[in-house]
């Protein structure tokens, strides 16, 4: 089964048609979900976190494999 990242957000369905304010309200809204997700994935997170720097302490090193927008902030991240 293939896990479902990104699918079309119901509740902006009719963005075209809000006004501006009623539009920004939405955006915060919806955005706001983002730090709950990530405060449930920070044991994970942690673990990755270790992970990369044991390899690093190690000689090993981060691989980032992307297309798009997540390939381009992997080529920002290398060039720093």
């Amino acid at each position: 089964m293939t896990k479902v990242t990104e699918k079309r957000n119901f509740l902006s369905n009719n963005i075209d048609i809000l006004d501006t304010n009623n539009i920004l309200e939405l955006i915060n809204s919806e955005d706001s979900k983002i730090h709950q997700a990530i405060k449930k994935e920070i044991p994970t997170i942690n673990k990755i976190v270790i992970n990369v720097i044991n390899s690093f302490e190690n000689d090993g090193r981060l691989l980032y494999v992307g297309a798009g927008t997540s390939g381009r902030i992997g080529v920002l991240d290398a060039s720093e």
